[in-house]
């Protein structure tokens, strides 16, 4: 098991719980690759860039299948833009939790106190360098 001082706010890392998901769902345990070193997107994007490097080789990655919470989306886009190759696409898959969607976050103090800290986020993050700005479409 990981140090919980490294996992933040999780006791188990989010990747296992979506491992365990698709195993549920009868994904084949050897056709599923988990990052389980990040805590955040940016780290995840990076470290999961050393997943999939070390299992295919980037250099053959052309596609990725991005799942994500509609709110999140934009800096997991743009954190996807800044550290990988351009020429890999990405294809979204939104997230279908009932408290995280574009017509009711607001409904929800936590989804809202989420939507907030990415705002904010999103605009620190590029002013510091660490996310390109660029118009990301959904």
């Amino acid at each position: 098991m990981l140090d919980s001082t490294f996992l933040g706010k999780y006791t188990y890392p989010l990747s296992w719980t979506m491992r365990d998901n698709a195993l549920k769902f009868d994904i084949p345990g050897d056709k599923i690759l988990v990052e389980d070193r990040s805590n955040h997107s940016k780290d995840g994007v990076i470290a999961s860039l050393f997943v999939l490097e070390d299992k295919f080789g980037i250099h053959t990655i052309k596609n990725l299948l991005v799942v994500s919470i509609p709110w999140h989306y934009k800096r997991a886009m743009l954190t996807l833009k800044t550290y990988y190759p351009q020429w890999v696409k990405y294809i979204w898959c939104p997230a279908n939790y009932k408290q995280h969607q574009p017509d009711n976050w607001w409904k929800y103090s936590e989804s809202h106190s989420y939507v907030m800290k990415e705002i904010t986020n999103l605009v620190k993050f590029v002013r510091e360098g660490q996310l390109i700005d660029i118009e990301v479409e959904m």
